[in-house]
């Protein structure tokens, strides 16, 4: 029974889905799985996912219902104790797993999860660090919380995502701030000072959609009742 599993949404990014599933497969810790969630691609990526000879990884197929949904899909069968999120045009460093599973086992069950910086790579390759702050993340605002950046280098206890509902379906961005709020209103998180994953960025991410973005950040300040910690730098 694996202690450990990864999960990946997928949807029409064959080309980097295969390289994140290469970085799931030399982690250095085991047993885990490897739950790919393909939300309705069209670029081939089911017949790739098919084509795989990789005992640990499971596969569900889906029409295109939202990357929050794609996510909950996988929690809702995942058997390992933590769970680690990885987004398809990520890519997970060798010792990720390992390095926040082992922290994790040495906290109490109060701490819901444990996060690391991470490397930012352009299309033309150009690299910057993003460091997150370390140690013990209690308070639930947008300030902290949004300071973890994406969910590809954060592992959480699966029974404190399934406590809060998983990733609210209603959220078609910024659901990775949402969760984090979430659990931080009932448990606190772990920061730690090591490069845990390499963020590729795109013309097609998401979060490009300026608009899209904007409207939910307006949505979570309100769910959550939490200042913005912009207001004070517009005065």
């Amino acid at each position: 029974m694996p202690r450990a599993t990864v999960v990946i949404p997928t949807l029409d990014r064959k080309e980097f889905l295969e390289q994140a599933i290469e970085t799931v497969q030399v982690q250095t810790y085991e047993p885990l799985e490897c739950i790919v969630v393909d939300d309705g691609s069209t670029d081939g990526t089911r017949e790739y996912l098919d084509s795989l000879d990789y005992d640990a990884l499971r596969t569900i197929y889906r029409d295109e219902t939202g990357l929050s949904s794609a996510r909950n899909a996988a929690i809702d069968v995942a058997d390992g104790e933590y769970v680690t999120f990885l987004d398809s045009d990520d890519i997970l460093y060798p010792h990720t797993v390992e390095t926040l599973v082992t922290e994790l086992d040495e906290q109490p069950e109060d701490c819901a999860g444990a996060f690391g910086s991470k490397k930012i790579v352009t299309p033309r390759g150009r690299v910057k660090k993003k460091r997150v702050p370390t140690g013990s993340m209690t308070e639930a605002t947008i300030k902290s919380a949004g300071s973890i950046g994406g969910p590809s280098s954060t592992t959480f206890r699966l029974e404190a995502v399934e406590e809060v509902g998983g990733f609210d379906e209603s959220f078609d961005r910024l659901e990775d701030l949402d969760l984090y709020l979430t659990l931080l209103k009932n448990y606190w998180l772990l920061g730690m000072d090591k490069i845990c994953c390499e963020r590729r960025t795109h013309d097609r991410q998401i979060s490009g959609d300026d608009e899209m973005m904007s409207r939910s950040y307006k949505r979570i300040l309100k769910k959550h009742g939490v200042e913005d910690p912009r207001r004070d730098r517009r005065k």
